[in-house]
């Protein structure tokens, strides 16, 4: 929703989740990599750069690029609940969202803070919606409201 708004270039965005215990991703064996040489190191690790350090060792062939993320790069979104926007728990036909078993998102510019939803990846299942606008008050956009952690 922050990406679509801040973003012209951007119209829609679609977030796809994997079903979990039924995929298999490239990062997978890159964990596995990683698990390994850890068990090997022998040095504690107490840090996230610690982490990164060692990353940096996995990968013989292809070494691994790391890129360490630093306090600026995460977002509280939370804050967002108290301010302009506001979850619901029902969609806009009236019946309860399941957020658990929501299997896509689907975002476009036109519909701001409405998020359309579906509970399966089958192209043909209509998508459900729901407005995390608050009721009686102009939204503005996101972006310069969301505080760092």
């Amino acid at each position: 929703m922050v990406a679509i708004q801040n973003s012209p270039s951007l119209q829609t965005v679609d977030h796809k989740f994997l079903v979990p215990g039924h995929t298999h991703m490239e990062c997978d064996t890159d964990h596995s990599i990683i698990e390994k040489k850890k068990k090997k190191f022998d040095i504690p690790i107490s840090h996230p750069h610690d982490w990164a350090q060692l990353m940096r060792q996995c990968g013989r062939k292809k070494p691994m690029v790391v890129i360490e993320q630093h306090c600026e790069d995460f977002f509280d979104f939370a804050g967002l609940y108290k301010g302009p926007l506001q979850l619901r728990k029902e969609d806009s036909d009236g019946k309860k969202i399941r957020w658990r078993e929501i299997k896509w998102l689907h975002f476009e510019r036109d519909h701001g803070f409405d998020i359309f939803f579906k509970t399966s990846l089958k192209e043909e299942d209509p998508f459900r919606k729901v407005s995390f606008r608050r009721r009686g008050k102009s939204t503005p956009l996101l972006r310069p409201t969301i505080p760092t952690l």
